[in-house]
């Protein structure tokens, strides 16, 4: 039973986690642009029999790519203004000290200048 406890706290400790790093709009963005990804995955799913009309599933897929469009455009324009380019492309300004750490294989936290901020 710990561990079904375990895993039912995970997206709590992630939200609350995610909070140091990012406000609260920008964390919601993230959180919708996470769970838009669905559709991506459903694609296998759809029912391509009929020749005319598009199925629901087709059309779930439609909407949904187009969501997640939206949401990487808007979570890349607010990530932008507050971050600036330079922390998300430092290679592009030279800067490599930070990445060249975060290249060893070790688990460290994520750092502006990082691998998970040019990821």
């Amino acid at each position: 039973m710990p561990v079904l406890r375990t895993l039912a706290v995970q997206p709590a400790r992630l939200w609350r986690f995610l909070g140091i790093f990012q406000p609260p709009v920008l964390r919601t963005v993230h959180a919708l642009t996470a769970c838009s990804l669905y559709p991506a995955i459903y694609q296998q799913h759809m029912d391509a029999h009929r020749k005319h009309a598009a199925s629901f599933s087709a059309w779930h897929h439609i909407w949904g790519g187009a969501t997640l469009c939206l949401l990487a455009i808007l979570q890349t324009a607010i990530s932008s203004s507050k971050h600036g380019l330079r922390y998300f492309y430092p290679y592009l300004w030279g800067d490599t000290e930070q990445l060249m750490k975060d290249f060893k294989l070790k688990l460290v936290a994520p750092r502006p200048k990082g691998l998970g901020a040019a990821v």
